[in-house]
């Protein structure tokens, strides 16, 4: 028999990770005592709704991902209702003047011995290299 291997291996798992998996243990020594399945073992998602409390359509849905993974249509499941944004960058800043700043945080952070924010940095470029620009709140 082919070995799953899940992604979870080391993670914290969530209350309803949790709840899940009881459900599966649950559903799991129910039949044990019965001796014998609740359904046929053909109708693999109506067995998976039963042994996870989760509904028969959000089993299907799972499913077809699962699928489009495989076929590489997809690379991840999905979590509905989560928006990620990507947050865009408000920098004008050329290669070299990106590492120009990136030396003098560092150097900021050793030669200062405190925790560099925005204000502190922008500061001590100014005073360091003449820097005209105003500090002004992206948010």
């Amino acid at each position: 028999m082919e070995s799953f291997k899940s992604k979870l291996g080391g993670r914290v798992l969530t209350e309803q990770a949790r709840e899940v998996i009881a459900n599966v243990i649950f559903f799991m020594q129910k039949e044990a005592a019965q001796n014998s399945p609740f359904k046929d073992f053909k109708k693999v998602q109506e067995r998976a709704s039963l042994a996870t409390g989760v509904s028969l359509k959000t089993i299907q849905r799972i499913s077809k991902e699962m699928r489009n993974i495989e076929e590489g249509a997809s690379t991840s499941l999905n979590t509905p209702n989560v928006k990620r944004t990507k947050t865009a960058s408000k920098s004008n800043l050329d290669d070299g003047d990106e590492a120009v700043l990136r030396r003098h945080i560092i150097n900021f952070s050793v030669t200062e011995k405190r925790v560099p924010t925005l204000r502190l940095i922008h500061h001590k470029f100014v005073e360091d290299y003449n820097y005209t620009r105003k500090f002004t709140k992206m948010y």
